[in-house]
């Protein structure tokens, strides 16, 4: 996942987010809507259902990660704790 910085072509402010379409290549639940070519535009020239990211999938996809992420520096923090008993030992 690469945060960028864009504008939206409805609104033309500055957003920082993921973008939709790469989301969709890493975690495809988290993905609603369809990429629209432009022959799929309203009257007002937006997309009808533009891809967005479902923030609330997002979140559990993320929150699962950190968790892996603390399980494995735990072990980490445990194994480096028994290489220094040991090196003790032997000085």
């Amino acid at each position: 996942m690469k945060p960028r910085r864009f504008k939206m072509i409805q609104e033309q402010t500055d957003h920082v987010g993921f973008i939709a379409q790469e989301m969709a290549e890493i975690v495809p639940e988290a993905v609603a809507g369809e990429e629209c070519p432009n022959d799929t535009l309203n009257e007002q020239g937006f997309p009808v259902d533009p891809m967005g990211i479902d923030l609330g999938s997002l979140t559990s996809v993320l929150c699962k990660a950190i968790q892996e992420q603390l399980e494995l520096l735990l072990s980490q923090q445990s194994r480096i704790e028994e290489l220094e008993k040991t090196i003790a030992s032997l000085i």
